[in-house]
Protein backbone atom coordinates (compact mmCIF):
# COMPACT_ATOMS: atom_id res chain seq x y z
CA UNK A 1 0.00 0.00 0.00
CA UNK A 2 2.77 2.19 1.03
CA UNK A 3 4.57 1.45 -2.20
CA UNK A 4 1.84 1.97 -4.45
CA UNK A 5 1.11 5.67 -2.45
CA UNK A 6 4.79 6.56 -3.09
CA UNK A 7 4.17 5.22 -6.46
CA UNK A 8 0.95 7.34 -6.77
CA UNK A 9 2.29 10.37 -5.83
CA UNK A 10 5.53 9.97 -8.53
CA UNK A 11 8.48 9.64 -6.18
CA UNK A 12 11.17 8.42 -7.87
CA UNK A 13 13.58 7.57 -5.35
CA UNK A 14 17.33 8.95 -6.43
CA UNK A 15 21.22 7.98 -4.61
CA UNK A 16 21.05 10.38 -2.48
CA UNK A 17 17.48 9.72 -0.82
CA UNK A 18 16.42 8.09 2.38
CA UNK A 19 13.57 6.21 3.01
CA UNK A 20 12.42 6.05 6.98
CA UNK A 21 10.74 2.86 8.12
CA UNK A 22 9.39 3.89 11.46
CA UNK A 23 8.00 0.94 13.17
CA UNK A 24 6.64 -2.52 12.48
CA UNK A 25 3.27 -3.07 11.07
CA UNK A 26 1.84 -6.74 12.34
CA UNK A 27 3.07 -9.52 10.45
CA UNK A 28 0.23 -11.59 8.58
CA UNK A 29 -0.46 -14.52 10.09
CA UNK A 30 -4.00 -16.01 8.44
CA UNK A 31 -3.29 -15.64 5.00
CA UNK A 32 -6.82 -16.39 4.17
CA UNK A 33 -8.13 -13.97 6.77
CA UNK A 34 -6.34 -10.74 5.07
CA UNK A 35 -4.85 -11.61 1.78
CA UNK A 36 -5.03 -7.97 0.69
CA UNK A 37 -2.92 -6.88 3.54
CA UNK A 38 -0.43 -9.81 2.59
CA UNK A 39 -0.57 -8.82 -0.92
CA UNK A 40 0.54 -5.37 -0.36
CA UNK A 41 2.75 -6.12 2.21
CA UNK A 42 4.81 -8.54 -0.10
CA UNK A 43 4.82 -5.28 -2.35
CA UNK A 44 6.00 -2.90 -0.02
CA UNK A 45 8.54 -5.79 0.79
CA UNK A 46 9.76 -6.18 -3.00
CA UNK A 47 9.48 -2.31 -3.31
CA UNK A 48 12.00 -1.42 -0.73
CA UNK A 49 14.59 -4.03 -2.10
CA UNK A 50 14.08 -2.45 -5.38
CA UNK A 51 14.34 1.17 -3.68
CA UNK A 52 17.92 -0.13 -1.82
CA UNK A 53 19.18 -1.91 -4.87
CA UNK A 54 19.05 1.28 -6.95
CA UNK A 55 20.75 2.91 -4.61
CA UNK A 56 18.34 4.11 -2.28
CA UNK A 57 19.77 4.14 1.83
CA UNK A 58 17.32 3.08 3.87
CA UNK A 59 16.65 3.75 7.50
CA UNK A 60 14.75 2.32 10.13
CA UNK A 61 13.68 3.51 13.87
CA UNK A 62 12.97 1.33 16.72
CA UNK A 63 10.92 -2.27 15.72
CA UNK A 64 11.12 -0.59 12.05
CA UNK A 65 13.80 -3.25 11.72
CA UNK A 66 11.57 -6.13 11.69
CA UNK A 67 10.42 -4.60 8.46
CA UNK A 68 13.94 -4.43 7.01
CA UNK A 69 14.04 -8.18 8.12
CA UNK A 70 11.01 -9.26 6.75
CA UNK A 71 12.07 -7.98 3.22
CA UNK A 72 15.41 -9.52 3.57
CA UNK A 73 17.26 -6.21 3.58
CA UNK A 74 18.70 -7.16 6.83
CA UNK A 75 20.29 -10.46 5.87
CA UNK A 76 24.21 -10.59 6.42
CA UNK A 77 24.23 -7.02 7.80
CA UNK A 78 24.64 -5.01 11.05
CA UNK A 79 21.36 -3.91 12.60
CA UNK A 80 19.93 -3.09 15.70
CA UNK A 81 16.79 -1.95 18.07
CA UNK A 82 15.23 -1.64 21.36
CA UNK A 83 16.94 -3.58 24.09
CA UNK A 84 13.34 -5.15 24.85
CA UNK A 85 13.38 -6.75 21.52
CA UNK A 86 16.27 -7.70 20.30
CA UNK A 87 16.20 -11.45 21.13
CA UNK A 88 12.84 -11.36 19.19
CA UNK A 89 14.57 -9.56 16.23
CA UNK A 90 17.23 -12.44 15.89
CA UNK A 91 15.16 -15.14 16.68
CA UNK A 92 13.13 -13.94 14.01
CA UNK A 93 16.17 -13.25 11.81
CA UNK A 94 18.51 -15.28 11.89
CA UNK A 95 20.73 -14.02 9.24
CA UNK A 96 20.77 -10.84 10.31
CA UNK A 97 24.35 -9.70 12.43
CA UNK A 98 22.36 -8.26 15.61
CA UNK A 99 24.47 -5.43 17.36
CA UNK A 100 22.91 -4.86 20.86
CA UNK A 101 23.46 -2.45 23.23
CA UNK A 102 24.74 0.26 21.05
CA UNK A 103 22.13 3.59 19.33
CA UNK A 104 22.31 2.88 15.56
CA UNK A 105 24.25 0.98 12.81
CA UNK A 106 25.05 1.21 9.14
CA UNK A 107 25.75 -1.18 6.61
CA UNK A 108 25.43 -1.34 3.27
CA UNK A 109 23.17 2.05 2.84
CA UNK A 110 21.08 0.15 5.64
CA UNK A 111 20.57 1.94 9.10
CA UNK A 112 19.14 0.77 11.77
CA UNK A 113 18.21 2.53 15.21
CA UNK A 114 17.43 1.69 18.35
CA UNK A 115 14.40 3.72 19.38
CA UNK A 116 12.92 7.03 18.90
CA UNK A 117 15.75 9.49 20.65
CA UNK A 118 18.56 6.81 18.73
CA UNK A 119 16.87 7.77 15.35
CA UNK A 120 17.16 11.29 16.03
CA UNK A 121 20.87 11.03 16.77
CA UNK A 122 21.00 8.54 13.35
CA UNK A 123 19.62 10.87 11.71
CA UNK A 124 22.12 13.79 13.35
CA UNK A 125 24.78 11.94 11.86
CA UNK A 126 23.27 11.60 8.47
CA UNK A 127 23.05 14.87 7.79
CA UNK A 128 26.46 15.62 9.09
CA UNK A 129 27.33 12.93 6.55
CA UNK A 130 25.49 14.31 3.49
CA UNK A 131 25.76 17.85 4.62
CA UNK A 132 28.19 19.06 7.01
CA UNK A 133 28.73 18.50 10.83
CA UNK A 134 28.57 22.34 11.23
CA UNK A 135 24.72 22.16 10.23
CA UNK A 136 24.11 18.81 12.74
CA UNK A 137 24.86 20.79 14.87
CA UNK A 138 22.50 23.84 14.22
CA UNK A 139 19.68 21.06 13.48
CA UNK A 140 20.62 19.59 17.10
CA UNK A 141 20.50 23.30 18.68
CA UNK A 142 16.95 24.08 17.42
CA UNK A 143 15.83 19.91 18.45
CA UNK A 144 17.46 21.19 21.87
CA UNK A 145 19.01 17.64 21.80
CA UNK A 146 20.72 17.98 25.18
CA UNK A 147 23.44 15.87 24.06
CA UNK A 148 25.25 14.42 20.95
CA UNK A 149 25.61 10.57 20.90
CA UNK A 150 27.48 8.12 18.54
CA UNK A 151 25.92 5.08 16.82
CA UNK A 152 28.61 2.99 18.89
CA UNK A 153 26.98 4.53 22.47
CA UNK A 154 25.10 2.49 24.61
CA UNK A 155 20.94 2.43 24.70
CA UNK A 156 21.17 2.30 28.43
CA UNK A 157 22.26 5.86 30.13
CA UNK A 158 24.86 6.20 32.53
CA UNK A 159 22.45 8.85 34.04
CA UNK A 160 19.86 6.76 34.67
CA UNK A 161 21.38 3.56 35.87
CA UNK A 162 21.99 4.16 39.60
CA UNK A 163 18.30 6.23 39.98
CA UNK A 164 16.28 4.33 42.07
CA UNK A 165 13.64 7.00 43.03
CA UNK A 166 11.41 6.24 39.92
CA UNK A 167 8.98 3.84 40.96
CA UNK A 168 6.68 2.07 38.33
Amino acid sequence: VAAQHAVAVGFQAGEDDFLLIENHCPICVAATACQGFCRAERELFQWLRTQHANGVRICSVCTGAFALGKAGLLNGRKCTTHWKRTTELKNAFPLIRLEEDILFTEDGGIFTSAGVTAGIDMALHILGRIIDDQMSFKVARELVVYLRREGSDSQQSVFLKYRNHIHS
